[in-house]
């Protein structure tokens, strides 16, 4: 019966309305050879991650615009079922956001909020207006689009991931019966090598050091299985060599992307430092050094290839509480920096996301 309701929400007809272009199709980004290795060229001015990154946090405000507008028009409906339905929607929404700004699964967030929004304009029954219509046809339009690209974003590295092991299950089958010790010894290495990447990627951690090993052990293998292979052998080798270059291609676009919010971040957190340089409020001097301490640790975190969410979390509390305790002092400045910082704290927490399997 729930499926059958979701299912039956998924596909109720669109209106139109003003939403962000779709995101585009991921176009391959230009390449140059190095060691005969085909690595990304960093200085393309396109990833496929970012377009991705931004489409969310459009459908992630709109739908925090369109809630609140709801909200607003129903601030004097005296049915108690109406204001438990837009009790739990804020609820859910805010659980929505929480979720991807903490790298979390938002699956059960989102589907809880279409169906509170179903709930809801049940409940409303004849006192559905054509405006607060739209409206909550806008919140299941923005829940249904960013679980479309939260769903492409999780799977970038991924796919990639899942297509090298798939290669390497054909490979070592391939060389089932060769009882070469070089080649055995180069297929478990493989083996080994793999799933430290595929743990550094579940864990949040960087898996560049552990791919590259992969590319070695690739190598390796080709080298001591020398020229005369078998067709499946050679189709084999030619597949993982395609696939690890295309999962190595893609984590090296991602951590491009993460510096460069990294460097944004700081660069965005030291112009908030100096816009409250003159605050004399202890709290608010205590919130900036704790914002300057745990940006740091994010820095630290990703230089040493470790998880940063922890860190990450941190700072979103901080940026909470100094938002908190500038209270009505907060200038028009200041306020636009915190947005900002938040903002780009968005795009990077999604952007790992992208790293994670």
């Amino acid at each position: 019966m729930m499926y059958g309701l979701l299912r039956s929400l998924l596909h109720r007809p669109r209106q139109s309305t003003s939403r962000p272009a779709a995101v585009p199709t991921a176009t391959r980004p230009r390449l140059e050879g190095l060691e005969q290795r085909v690595v990304p060229n960093a200085s393309s001015a396109f990833t496929p991650i970012q377009p991705i990154v931004s489409h969310i946090t459009h459908d992630l405000s709109d739908l925090r615009s369109d809630v609140q507008a709801v909200t607003r028009s129903l601030s004097s409906s005296t049915s108690a079922s109406v204001k438990a339905d837009v009790t739990a929607l804020n609820t859910d929404v805010a659980a929505i956001i929480a979720d991807v700004a903490a790298g979390r699964s938002a699956t059960a967030d989102i589907n809880a909020t279409i169906l509170g929004e179903a709930q809801l304009t049940v409940d409303l029954g004849l006192d559905l207006t054509p405006r607060l219509e739209r409206a909550l046809n806008d919140i299941r339009h923005d829940v249904i689009d960013l679980n479309r690209s939260l769903a492409r974003l999780n799977t970038m590295v991924s796919d990639d991931i899942a297509d090298v092991q798939a290669d390497v299950q054909k490979l070592t089958a391939a060389l089932a019966s060769n009882t070469n010790p070089a080649v055995q010894a180069d297929v478990n290495a493989l083996k080994t090598d793999l799933a430290a990447v595929t743990a550094d990627l579940a864990a949040g951690r960087s898996a560049v050091r552990d791919i590259r090993k992969v590319i070695a052990d690739e190598a390796a293998l080709a080298k001591d299985l020398g020229h005369h292979l078998s067709r499946d052998v050679r189709e084999a080798l030619h597949d993982l060599s395609r696939d690890v270059n295309a999962l190595s291609r893609d984590v090296n676009l991602v951590t491009h992307v993460v510096n460069q919010s990294v460097s944004s971040i700081r660069a965005e957190a030291r112009a908030l430092i100096k816009a409250l340089a003159s605050n004399t409020n202890p709290a608010v001097r205590a919130d900036v050094d704790a914002l300057r301490t745990d940006l740091a640790a994010v820095a630290a975190d990703l230089a040493a290839g470790n998880s940063a969410a922890a860190d990450l979390s941190k700072v979103a509390t901080d940026l909470t509480t100094l938002t908190t305790d500038l209270g009505t002092t907060i200038s028009p400045a200041v306020q636009r920096l915190l947005s900002g910082l938040r903002n780009d704290l968005l795009a990077l927490s999604l952007e790992l996301v992208a790293m994670k399997v």
